[in-house]
């Protein structure tokens, strides 16, 4: 179930929002501890939408209200009075509802400083309360306790809800149903969280498939950091919801890459994305790879099945076929003149991929030394950064962050050494029409955007999991549709 907390400062705005939130959701969360005037049970109660939990929750416990332990469970007491469905309180309070007629006690326990080691002991104080539902609200320093918040939760056969705040618990928020909690909570906007790490109820409902998520559930996800923004649980969760197949993409915000892979074992995962800062960890994982992974040393793609762990990187195919898209069809790149802006750990997934269509490969960094290092490795040629616009090239790839947002004026190649016919590839895809892609249209060249190598990726990803061809178009689509506002590092 999905529990909207409604966080409005006057009684008539939290009525509103209550009507506006049982549209969608299956209850709301009346925090009475953030209104700013005399509390008015009876109105809010009334006829209300949808069923409600009442909380009013005390500063301690990382709510708003300030007032005497005596006046704020007096106003819990009145809303069992009033038949509230629910009402949550506190672990240490709870002692002070003795009357509860036919509302459900949910006995909470908030943590805003960690993720204790001994969660199952503080469960079980839960439990000795008498409480209808427990609930666990902690605060995730690393995923692998957003892990271990999973794991309690499916071993504790009592009703209960167990939630991870911050941005590594979110998780926890979305995986709720797979194992075994009544519910989720969810931001009516994103300007109404009731705590840190809260997705919004559209988000949880139309990137994260939320009512379609239950225990068979096979569970995907990107591991990174950061990853808050990133693209990819939008086009990989529209590609499962395509396919109809019951599987869930979730962000996991990752330090320690070795911990959490460990850790993970209990989601039983089917398999990750792997981005930034963690693909030559991923390489390290995995034994057999294809030629050109092998020679990248970077894998962006793990798929679990049983007990082995398999890997490809398919940023090098992607960049290719993202070229080859501006190409005439059946154009090879076998003898194409290549210039390759930049020497990072996409540069080198493209300059490898390059090479193995037979490509000719010249590569120009504003660090030579990196470029020359790169080359010579790859088995091509470096020309030193000022010396980028005197080679003969049929396509230019720029691979550095010239030109990514908030530097949008900045550009790796100046519009005056451009030639007509030439493609052009620019890896950046925030903003999508970078400054050399415009210049680059302007000059009469074939301009490739950056999110088609994102597209691309994807779906090849999407093919190594489910052995199915990835659905382009849709990804293509979703990655559109949800790119403002939202961007990702490959």
């Amino acid at each position: 179930m999905i529990c909207v907390p409604i966080v409005a400062r006057t009684n008539e705005a939290a009525r509103a929002d209550m009507l506006r939130a049982a549209r969608l959701a299956d209850m709301v969360e009346l925090r009475l501890d953030y209104l700013q005037e005399r509390v008015r049970l009876d109105f809010l109660l009334q006829d209300r939408p949808c069923p409600v939990i009442v909380t009013n929750r005390a500063a301690r416990q990382g709510g708003l209200y300030e007032g005497g332990e005596a006046e704020r469970t007096s106003i819990l007491r009145e809303a069992v009075q009033l038949g509230a469905e629910y009402v949550d309180i506190e672990y240490d309070a709870v002692g002070r509802l003795r009357e509860r007629l036919g509302t459900k006690i949910i006995v909470s326990y908030h943590n805003f400083e960690e993720t204790p080691a001994d969660l199952h002991a503080i469960a079980q104080t839960l439990l000795g309360t008498g409480g209808d539902i427990i609930k666990i609200a902690t605060h995730v320093t690393t995923t692998s306790d957003a892990v271990r918040l999973c794991q309690l939760s499916a071993d504790l056969g009592v009703p209960k809800v167990i939630l991870g705040m911050g941005s590594k618990g979110m998780p926890t928020r979305i995986l709720t149903q797979k194992f075994g909690s009544l519910l989720t909570y969810a931001a009516l906007s994103r300007d109404r969280a009731s705590a840190p790490g809260q997705l919004t109820i559209t988000d949880l409902l139309d990137v994260y498939r939320f009512r379609s998520i239950d225990a068979s559930s096979a569970v995907y996800g990107v591991i990174g950091n950061p990853i808050a923004h990133s693209l990819s649980p939008h086009v990989q969760n529209a590609a499962f919801r395509h396919e109809g197949l019951n599987c869930v993409y979730v962000p996991f915000e990752v330090d320690d890459f070795d911990s959490f892979i460990k850790s993970s074992k209990c989601l039983s995962p089917k398999g990750f994305s792997v981005t930034l800062p963690h693909k030559e960890a991923a390489a390290r994982l995995v034994r057999d790879v294809d030629e050109v992974t092998g020679k990248i040393g970077a894998v962006n793609t793990l798929k679990f099945d049983g007990g082995r762990i398999t890997g490809t990187n398919t940023d090098w195919k992607a960049a290719l076929d993202a070229i080859k898209s501006a190409m005439a069809e059946g154009a090879s790149l076998a003898g194409k003149r290549v210039l390759v802006l930049g020497a990072g750990g996409a540069t080198r997934a493209i300059v490898f991929g390059l090479i193995s269509s037979g490509a000719e490969v010249v590569i120009a960094n504003r660090t030579f030394e990196r470029a020359e290092a790169l080359a010579r490795e790859a088995g091509c040629r470096a020309i030193r950064w000022e010396e980028r616009t005197e080679v003969a090239t049929d396509i230019i790839v720029n691979s550095t962050s010239l030109g990514m947002s908030p530097e949008v004026e900045a550009t790796p190649f100046p519009k005056e050494a451009l030639q007509g016919g030439q493609v052009v590839f620019d890896a950046v895809y925030n903003p999508r029409q970078t400054r050399l892609l415009r210049e680059a249209a302007e000059m009469d060249c074939i301009v490739v955007e950056g999110i088609e190598m994102f597209v691309h990726q994807a779906a090849a990803q999407f093919e190594f999991w489910t052995g199915r061809p990835g659905p382009v178009d849709v990804i293509r689509n979703a990655a559109t549709a949800a790119f403002d506002g939202v961007s990702e590092t490959l």
